[in-house]
């Protein structure tokens, strides 16, 4: 079935791939630990903005932070701003994302849909989250579009890490985005927002069509006001801006200052460092994964990294058996069952025991939050945390915030990002720092992997032990 994937994936299209190295050339680095700390750099990077802003995300959830970004980059195209955005197809619903793409036309923000194709890859996603502010300064890393990733959700809210960047790498970052917003899987302009611009769509006249109609028509007004509402300021809206100024002032008592909390962000630099992104081109060439996959095999003592989703493909099954048989320190921290976002794709871990017999060190978080961690929302600390980001920690010297999950689609299917940074212990150090904070929350797994129940419900469990018998199926696609 692997092999199916992989024929399925080299006849119906072909990947290039972007890899700069620069060595000896000063990089300022601030690595966003917290959610509230992401949306502040995002809102302020969009609030310097002179000249250009370019936008990709894997997942748009609207929310109270979606409302103040979106508010922004309005803003900034009034003033002139060329301001473009690219979402992935799988962003939000069909009539969700063709409503929020008129939206953006409205307001003179370019948009383009990722993969718009049903046939004959309707799996192949871009899975990057890239912002870039007038080829100066970017954000990369795990975060997608949403109050979950900006520990502001209700119910469920989402440990992550991205950094920002600022140096010579920047333009490669944002000449990746214009490789794939000029690319033939990236539409402009999408049949299914065609569709809902006919003025036909939702009035049949007849039969069962009435009833179809019906449900089209209110379908779409529901999404129009949903859409329209974002870009419009209330009173909530100034609140959560009041709040998070609040939370900069305590936390950030300089701006970008060394004493900042390593639970919030670190600020550091880097002057040797590489930046991959898969490129929609004209052949199969090397990508993130040859780069992270290379870097992970150089590693001599110890390999540390986090991820959501730990399904190892083949390839990184070697990696990991390789490193244990070499005797490098393997540690990696991932969600429980309970903390998983997903039943079925924690399903897809059914070899997890296996790992720990044989010599991993493998934790998973209990679904809980330190009564330390500052929040806005008092909600969210009653809620579920997961693990999000996708961090790699190689030694004691240097490491890779990216995109990439440890499993198949990241490996394979997936278009993704790797920023790595060598030789800087320091750094690397006090991010150590924050993943073992962030450990604390966790439960080692044992020899039986009872651990990842913890906590969780019996519904849940249930879920997951029959997902099992069809995760067997679409592994190669999980």
């Amino acid at each position: 079935m692997r092999l199916l994937s992989a024929f399925i994936l080299f006849m119906s299209f072909s990947v290039s791939a972007r890899i700069v190295h620069l060595e000896n050339s000063e990089h300022s680095l601030v690595i966003l630990n917290h959610g509230h700390a992401a949306l502040l750099a995002r809102l302020e990077l969009i609030q310097s903005a002179k000249k250009s802003i370019e936008w990709e995300s894997y997942e748009f959830w609207p929310g109270k932070s979606t409302r103040l970004l979106l508010q922004e980059l309005e803003q900034k195209a009034k003033q002139g701003v060329m301001v473009r955005v690219q979402l992935d197809k799988m962003a939000m619903n069909k009539v969700h994302l063709a409503n929020l793409v008129l939206e953006f036309r409205k307001r003179k923000i370019q948009v383009h849909i990722f993969n718009t194709k049903f046939f004959p890859r309707p799996d192949f996603r871009t899975h990057r989250k890239i912002l870039v502010v007038d080829d100066e300064k970017a954000i990369v890393g795990g975060r997608n579009i949403g109050d979950s990733y900006m520990e502001l959700g209700d119910e469920y809210n989402f440990l992550d890490r991205d950094v920002q960047i600022s140096g010579p790498i920047v333009s490669s970052i944002r000449q990746s985005f214009d490789d794939f917003w000029t690319s033939s899987w990236s539409d402009a302009d999408p049949r299914f927002v065609r569709m809902i611009e006919n003025p036909r769509y939702g009035n049949g006249r007849t039969g069962q069509d009435h009833w179809r109609d019906w449900w089209r028509r209110s379908r779409m007004q529901k999404y129009q006001e949903q859409v329209m509402h974002l870009f419009q300021e209330t009173k909530s809206d100034q609140q959560l801006w009041q709040d998070l100024m609040s939370f900069k002032e305590t936390h950030f008592p300089q701006e970008l200052s060394e004493s900042w909390s390593p639970a919030v962000a670190i600020k550091g630099s880097c002057s040797d460092v590489s930046w991959a992104s898969n490129i929609p081109g004209r052949k199969i060439g090397y990508d993130p994964k040859k780069l992270l996959n290379k870097r992970i095999n150089n590693v001599e003592s110890e390999l540390y990294f986090d991820t959501p989703i730990f399904t190892p493909s083949k390839e990184q099954k070697k990696l990991m058996s390789s490193l244990i048989d070499r005797g490098v320190a393997l540690s990696t921290y991932s969600n429980g069952l309970l903390s998983s976002d997903l039943a079925l794709i924690a399903a897809g871990n059914g070899d997890i025991r296996k790992w720990v017999k044989h010599g991993a060190k493998l934790f998973v978080h209990t679904g809980e939050v330190s009564d330390h961690r500052p929040l806005i929302n008092p909600k969210s600390r009653e809620g579920i945390f997961g693990v999000h980001s996708k961090t790699y920690l190689f030694d004691r010297s240097s490491f890779a915030i990216t995109s990439y999950n440890w499993d198949n689609r990241s490996e394979d299917i997936n278009l993704e990002t790797v920023f790595i940074c060598e030789d800087q212990p320091e750094l690397q150090s006090k991010i150590r720092a924050n993943m073992n904070q962030r450990l604390a929350e966790s439960v080692e797994l044992g020899p039986k992997a009872r651990e990842f129940f913890h906590n969780t419900k019996w519904l849940k469990k249930l879920k997951y032990y029959i997902f099992r018998k069809f995760a067997v199926l679409i592994r190669p696609w999980m």
